[in-house]
């Protein structure tokens, strides 16, 4: 009987690891799932700075364009 008793009660406790191992499982599914859109927002993010910074040169170069032709016509203007 006291064989029998021991037996359950590893049995409780394989259960109980069983049911937390299960829990574990799904909470880690969980965290993928959350890394998983964290990745695709920062990657997101990551085109929008490549972009930004693509228009910043080129809003640089259209300021030394504006500028070289602002210099072009005040000089013509006092010849």
């Amino acid at each position: 009987i006291e064989e029998l008793k021991r037996l359950a009660m590893i049995d409780q406790r394989l259960s109980n690891i069983e049911d937390t191992n299960r829990h574990i499982y799904r909470e880690m599914q969980q965290a993928n799932k959350t890394l998983t859109g964290i990745n695709n927002t920062l990657t997101n993010i990551e085109s929008q700075v490549e972009d930004i910074n693509k228009n910043t040169a080129m809003i640089a170069v259209s300021q030394q364009q504006a500028a070289a032709s602002l210099n072009w016509i005040e000089w013509n203007s006092y010849r």
